[in-house]
């Protein structure tokens, strides 16, 4: 079935619907997998309203792309989203398509060492467009 983009979110040229899925940032953690991957938490990011993502896949270009949604609970300085919100959703976006890649095949990869550099502050009600692959 096509995926319809979210708003200010266009697929890459010449990429069809077709090629795409929407997808949970973290799979293991749903409520049809806890039992088979032990997790017995939930998607925190998927299902609070800290930081709303959502997560296209296109499996033949080993491709994630999607939007992060900075609204009011992620306030640090005035009016400005706080840098640990920021820090967290890199960490999400960079460990889908190395779960997708590298879990499936060889077991959980955990994630080491995440630096984050800011170049300026992000203002509250931003939406980020973002782009990863393996």
């Amino acid at each position: 079935m096509p995926v319809v983009p979210p708003a200010g979110l266009d697929l890459p040229k010449g990429d069809k619907p077709y090629d795409w899925e929407e997808v949970e940032n973290r799979p293991w953690a749903s409520a049809s997998n806890r039992s088979s991957t032990g997790c017995v938490g939930e998607d925190f990011v998927k299902y609070h309203d800290l930081v709303p993502m959502v997560f296209l896949w296109s499996p033949s270009r080993k491709l994630l792309t999607g939007t992060a949604k900075f609204g009011p609970l992620v306030e640090g300085p005035k009016l400005r989203a706080h840098g640990a919100s920021i820090a967290m959703v890199f960490d999400e976006i960079l460990a889908y398509p190395v779960w997708r890649e590298i879990d499936e095949k060889y077991g959980m990869g955990v994630t080491a060492k995440l630096s984050v550099s800011y170049k300026a502050a992000l203002p509250l009600k931003s939406t980020a467009k973002f782009e990863c692959r393996v």
